[in-house]
């Protein structure tokens, strides 16, 4: 039983949040967007062994002048935990949360029944005549009314069960795993029993307590010594009253020193898993982790048919790049719903992009999108066709956006505003001018500069719609005819209205970007040739190219020609740091763009 919708309000920055869940679920976004709420907000209402209440600081501050957490709108969480077509409650389920079950009257298909589900409601607000903070939960009906009755109550150890939400935070330490007995390590020493064994123990220990301690004359000198405790505090009158003792033969604490080594291939002697890299102990607790859930989950909560929600933060913290491809598809096959965090483009470029959630904060409130399934919903019972043509992203969309955004742009899933121009030669120019103009560099500001291989803008123009991640973006593009008329109907095909052709700079007619900045700065390219290649370098082959052509070439038709067969990306870097050296005046048009930018991060 997976959660299907989470609505949360009134906690820390998330005012009020829906969101979609999945089976896998990638959670995106820049820092201090509401992520790790997100977590927090789930563990609050529905966390295994998570006793804890929340604060004043937990509250959301709408205004911080005249804030009273003790006066605000109550926290409230709403978890909806739904059935599909193929993957129905069982009978457990309907007995145990007889009741409680609603029937959407709107998911049917003709011969079956509706599809049902259960609404769960954690809220806290403080409560003046207890004076403290309170905590309930409830089931909601269709209409978000509590539901009151025989069997309505949340039982939490029974109705939790089938759901127990567990949250690995960004910072996991090894130490700490190790050494808690509370911890998943912990909880799996705990699970081994000895009784049976118990005598055979407690033979072979002390024989090893005979080998260790007994045999040795300092040892048995310390012993002496210690029973100078006696003048001091009242101690037993028996001959053992102090002993030293190298393993404990109490069966419930043979396994507390028990650690995991591991030998590295390039290593010659096995370490303690503590004394390894940070990246290798973080492997390590997903690893303890997925241990727990698959062999001693099922049993402790009692209940064979538990699904446990997995929250997990930045799990590539310390890893190397392929290992976070690795420890990715490791956490996939974990058994249960997974909600991930991430800034890692490693695991971005491997997901599914209907499973990623992008979060952003706005003055101080969170912003949630995702890429919805479908175009508009549509009744159950229609042909698969149907559902086929309404998908948001097609196949070969999906396929597209793998290729241009998830292998190759990934930072556009993280910035505050993304560039669209159609090569590397824009890019480059605009990163390093970016970053005097702004006295910052793009990347600090949020800015992602995107090449399109061309005008290839249809991938990115789709996920940044207002119905998607609702992305700011801009477009520079060349000034063809042709060009203008194809980036524009691009921006109308994707549903977007003519005010957002504002969003688009077009080069003066007939100008790519070489030939515009020529133009702009022929004197300074023949500076740049002559610097870089020779005094003589241009006139060489302006000569030369002349005579194999058998006609006369302008300075800024040669300039063009030797630019494009020396490459274009590295005159754009040249153009770009003499512009920055000799502090040259930039020309409209590029001012203008940055200007745009300014308007619309509110720089």
């Amino acid at each position: 039983m997976y959660i299907s919708k989470v609505s949360i309000k009134n906690f820390r920055s998330l005012k009020n949040v829906t969101v979609k869940l999945n089976e896998t679920n990638i959670i995106i976004g820049p820092n201090n967007a509401g992520k790790t709420s997100f977590f927090e907000a789930i563990n609050f209402a529905i966390g295994w062994n998570f006793n804890r209440t929340p604060e004043e600081d937990d509250f959301y501050v709408e205004c911080n002048q005249n804030f009273d957490p003790k006066k605000s709108e109550p926290i409230e969480i709403i978890l909806e935990l739904r059935e599909g077509f193929n993957d129905r409650f069982s009978e457990n389920i309907e007995d145990d949360f007889q009741g409680v079950i609603q029937f959407d009257e709107d998911a049917v298909k003709e011969g079956l029944e509706p599809i049902k589900y259960i609404r769960l409601q954690y809220t806290c607000q403080y409560s003046n005549e207890k004076n403290r903070f309170i905590e309930s939960r409830k089931f909601l009906d269709q209409n978000y009314n509590e539901l009151t009755g025989q069997n309505t109550n949340v039982r939490r150890e029974n109705h939790l069960s089938y759901f127990p939400f567990f949250y690995l935070e960004t910072f996991r330490d090894i130490q700490k795993e190790i050494r808690n007995t509370s911890s998943f390590w912990g909880r799996i020493k705990k699970s081994i029993d000895y009784t049976e064994k118990e005598a055979e123990v407690k033979r072979l220990m002390e024989e090893l307590d005979d080998l260790i301690i007994h045999s040795e004359d300092k040892l048995a000198d310390v012993v002496k010594r210690l029973k100078e405790i006696e003048h001091s505090i009242k101690i037993s009158d028996e001959e053992d009253n102090i002993s030293l003792a190298a393993f404990s033969t109490r069966t419930w604490e043979l396994l507390d020193g028990l650690k995991i080594f591991l030998k590295t291939a390039d290593s010659n002697i096995s370490l303690p898993i503590e004394k390894h890299g940070m990246g290798t102990q973080n492997i390590a607790i997903f690893t303890i982790f997925n241990t727990y859930l698959d062999l001693l989950l099922p049993n402790i909560i009692e209940n064979e048919e538990v699904t446990p929600i997995i929250g997990i933060e930045e799990p590539e913290a310390h890893i190397y790049p392929h290992s976070q491809r690795a420890i990715f598809e490791q956490l996939t096959q974990i058994n249960g719903q997974k909600i991930i965090s991430t800034h890692s483009p490693y695991i971005v470029d491997q997901a599914n992009i209907n499973d990623f959630i992008l979060f952003r904060a706005m003055n101080g409130e969170t912003k949630i999108n995702q890429v919805p399934l479908h175009k508009k919903p549509l009744p159950y019972g229609l042909s698969d066709i149907a559902y086929e043509k309404n998908l948001f992203l097609s196949q070969e969309d999906i396929h597209t956006l793998k290729r241009y955004i998830q292998f190759k742009n990934t930072e556009l899933l993280f910035s505050s505003l993304f560039l669209l121009c159609e090569g590397d030669s824009e890019k480059i120019f605009f990163e390093i001018i970016g970053k005097s103009y702004f006295k910052q560099s793009l990347g600090r500001l949020g800015i992602s500069v995107v090449s399109c291989d061309g005008k290839n803008y249809n991938p990115f123009l789709n996920i940044a719609r207002k119905d998607a991640f609702n992305l700011p973006w801009l477009i520079f593009s060349d000034g063809e005819e042709d060009t203008r008329d194809e980036v524009q109907n691009q921006v109308l095909n994707n549903e977007y209205d003519e005010t957002y052709l504002d969003n688009i700079t077009f080069l003066p007619s007939g100008d790519d970007f070489e030939s515009f900045f020529i133009r702009e700065y022929t004197s300074i390219y023949e500076e740049i040739i002559a610097e870089k290649f020779g005094e003589t370098r241009l006139a060489n082959y302006k000569q030369n190219q002349e005579k194999q052509n058998g006609k006369t070439f302008s300075t800024e038709e040669i300039i063009n020609k030797f630019i494009g067969k020396k490459r274009k990306t590295i005159f754009a870097e040249y153009l770009a740091e003499y512009i920055i050296k000799y502090e040259v005046d930039l020309p409209n048009i590029i001012k203008d763009q940055f200007e745009k930018i300014k308007t619309i991060l509110n720089l």
